[in-house]
């Protein structure tokens, strides 16, 4: 809705100046004339420019009409969906056996948990989409923490699983727990911790904008892996999140975090 109004008011403005300021046609000299003549051979390329743009503006209008409310409310309030993960560079390998691929590295663990219990707005929290693997891996202290509000999905945990704010069958359903709830411009940011088909929507659901990811720099045996996101999300520098390469000091592994965006134009479909 807020583009739709900026383009307006630039068309209007456009507008305006297709109009001399002095038309007296009566006391005209000779340079006025040249000057409005001047102006009448480039109308009807003007007029043509704006046309187009009315068409524009009135392709974006009914292209927004027509999403979805839940779509609609995302775009039109800037609520940040965000995918949070980390990936091998080469194979994109994010899990083995139910676990990780790779050892623990402290400084990535202790980045994402800071990141997902961080708000700008004190009064506000985060809401954490996970899967199941990853909830039953997840400490009771990240569990009952105030500044997060977690949806597990699952298609087999009890619907009155304790410690989240609920279970969802689907990515959807985790989604609508946020938007549709009374708290909810309580929640600032919605983060995607997981697993595998919540990424996976990530990537393809125009609500999710952003991916901070933590790239492993070396590669190790995986059976789950990270879509590709690269080709529709740019990089870009972020003032809080440093992209040097990093090295775990305990078993020397290499990493380096990204923060990857959807370019505005694409965030309505």
């Amino acid at each position: 809705m807020a583009l739709t109004s900026f383009r307006a008011l630039k068309l209007v403005g456009f507008w305006k100046t297709l109009s001399p300021k002095h038309r007296d046609t009566t006391n005209s000299n000779k340079t006025e004339r040249h000057h409005y003549q001047q102006q009448s051979r480039g109308a009807p390329i003007i007029a043509t420019q704006l046309l187009l743009q009315k068409q524009q503006l009135s392709t974006i209008g009914t292209e927004f009409s027509n999403m979805k409310p839940d779509l609609k409310s995302a775009v039109d309030s800037k609520i940040i969906i965000a995918s949070v993960a980390a990936f091998c560079h080469g194979n994109r390998g994010i899990g083995k056996d139910g676990g990780l691929p790779w050892p623990h590295i402290r400084e990535d663990h202790e980045f994402y948990t800071g990141l997902c219990k961080t708000t700008k707005d004190p009064n506000k929290k985060n809401g954490i989409i996970m899967g199941r693997n990853g909830w039953d891996t997840w400490n009771m202290e990240n569990k009952n923490d105030p500044k997060m509000s977690t949806v597990v999905t699952s298609t087999s945990l009890s619907k009155d699983e304790p410690h989240c704010r609920g279970v969802a069958r689907n990515f959807d359903e985790a989604v609508r727990m946020f938007y549709d709830a009374p708290d909810r411009h309580e929640i600032e940011t919605i983060y995607i911790l997981g697993g595998r088909i919540n990424y996976e929507h990530g990537v393809t659901d125009p609500r999710c904008t952003r991916h901070i990811v933590t790239r492993i720099l070396q590669n190790f045996e995986s059976d789950v892996f990270f879509p590709d996101f690269e080709h529709t999300f740019r990089q870009v520098s972020h003032p809080e999140i440093d992209d040097r390469i990093r090295q775990d000091p305990t078993n020397g592994i290499q990493f380096r975090f990204e923060v990857w965006e959807k370019h505005p134009s694409d965030y309505v479909s």
